[in-house]
């Protein structure tokens, strides 16, 4: 019913649950070449899935630490999910959203899910999680992430645990796709 695409890893990756591409980030230049060229692949992505065309389906292979096209193309849903950190820092792509959410997370739970998530699924030891964090993570967060919900339509305290929201969320993205059920073409409703 819907395509997810995620930009995870701001200092490492603008990766996707269908595309990825290698950003690297530099404080003090803000937002990257590298990163805005990352940036126009997943805003082509997305422009091409909302006029109903299917893109490739790309991932990011923390092992190789290089992208892997799927078999598979992303084929175009009623309902487009791109999630990451970073999505709302990017104005090209604040402009092809219909909602923009932000999941307000304290930081101590950040840390702790970055730290499990580090230290299980990409074999990381304790003290490189811990410089990252402290060299780069919390500062670009500070930087970029924080300022970023302002452009948000709904911030979202405690995320997945705030049915209230979520309800209301749900409740607006089944009324926009009724809604485009019954007019033709890409969502045009905006929140």
């Amino acid at each position: 019913y819907q395509v997810r695409i995620s930009i995870a890893d701001p200092r490492n990756t603008v990766e996707a649950y269908g595309f990825s591409g290698q950003v690297r980030w530099n404080l003090s230049d803000s937002l990257s070449l590298t990163s805005i060229t990352a940036y126009r692949g997943i805003e082509q992505d997305l422009r091409e899935l909302k006029v109903g065309r299917p893109v490739p389906h790309l991932t990011y292979d923390y092992a190789t630490h290089a992208r892997i096209v799927l078999p598979d193309a992303l084929r175009p849903r009623p309902v487009i999910v791109l999630e990451g950190i970073l999505v709302l820092a990017e104005e090209s792509l604040r402009r092809i959203m219909d909602i923009k959410l932000f999941i307000d997370t304290d930081a101590d739970v950040r840390i702790l899910r970055r730290l499990r998530r580090d230290l299980k699924e990409r074999g990381r030891s304790y003290d490189s999680v811990e410089k990252q964090y402290l060299e780069s993570v919390r500062l670009m967060h500070l930087e970029f992430v924080e300022p970023s919900k302002r452009y948000a339509d709904l911030i979202i305290p405690q995320g997945a645990q705030n049915n209230v929201a979520l309800d209301a969320v749900i409740a607006r993205i089944q009324a926009m796709v009724a809604a485009q059920s019954v007019a033709p073409g890409p969502l045009a409703t905006k929140a």
